[in-house]
């Protein structure tokens, strides 16, 4: 159902419980019940509607994800939130999907072409249905805390920073930047005072990117072991766009 269309179906519901509205106030009405919702989400991450449903804010991990480009680039995604929702009894009862017939059935049995491949056989679909469900309508995803990403080195962002460091030693770079731009961040690689090459990443991942560089260097010297005898120092430096890392290669005689 469009925009348009709901608010004149909210008009007319209106309308036949005795209240005298039109158009505009629904549609202002309707903003305030979106802000009201929003608000409630941010401060209690939680929300319940009587008869329509509750609504939860649930953290998803950090990951790396293929770009949707189809160019084979990954980017890190860091830990985001995302808002589930339940639906209420009566929205699952009048807006869910309805049985079909014996005869329906039948010629769907009878013709598994009409099925999508990724679909299941008919009676593994009946096997599947008089199994209890827990809740059929909610889905729960295990993930980590930012601080376990951080000091855990098979997560996602252990994971990149070695990448990261294994470039810059590949390019044979002597510093390495992640600067943050206005809609994105770079990583650039230089040597020999020139730029070697640069990696475009989300500016979401600026921070994250940060925070773990800074976890793996010494705290009082914030110096990152990079191999045997080569050591980088962390620097860090405020830019108009956020805060911007710098590593600057070191070798000491072993």
């Amino acid at each position: 159902m469009a925009r348009d269309k709901f608010i004149a179906q909210l008009t007319k519901e209106l309308k036949a419980n005795g209240l005298k509205v039109n158009k505009e106030k629904v549609s202002g009405f309707i903003a305030a019940v979106a802000k009201s919702m929003a608000e409630g989400l941010i401060n209690d991450r939680a929300l319940i509607v009587s008869n329509f449903g509750s609504f939860s804010v649930s953290k998803y991990g950090a990951k790396m994800i293929q770009s949707p480009r189809g160019d084979n680039k990954k980017f890190f995604m860091p830990p985001t939130d995302v808002v589930k929702w339940l639906p209420s009894r009566k929205i699952r009862t009048t807006g869910g999907s309805k049985a079909i017939s014996d005869e329906e059935y039948k010629k769907l049995k009878e013709n598994p072409e009409l099925f999508r491949e990724d679909l299941m056989a008919m009676d593994q679909v009946e096997a599947i249905e008089k199994e209890p469900a827990k809740n059929p309508y909610e889905i729960i995803i295990e993930v980590k805390a930012i601080n376990d990403c951080l000091s855990d080195e098979s997560s996602p962002i252990s994971k990149f920073v070695k990448n990261i460091i294994r470039e810059m030693k590949k390019l044979s770079a002597e510093k390495l930047e992640i600067k943050p731009n206005r809609y994105s961040s770079e990583i650039i690689f230089t040597a020999n005072g020139s730029r070697q090459s640069t990696r475009i990443l989300p500016k979401e991942s600026q921070k994250i990117l940060l925070d773990k560089f800074k976890s793996l260097a010494d705290n009082e010297s914030n110096l990152l072991l990079i191999s045997t005898g080569v050591e980088a120092r962390l620097q860090t430096k405020l830019t108009p766009f956020g805060e911007m890392l710098i590593v600057e290669k070191i070798i000491r005689s072993v």
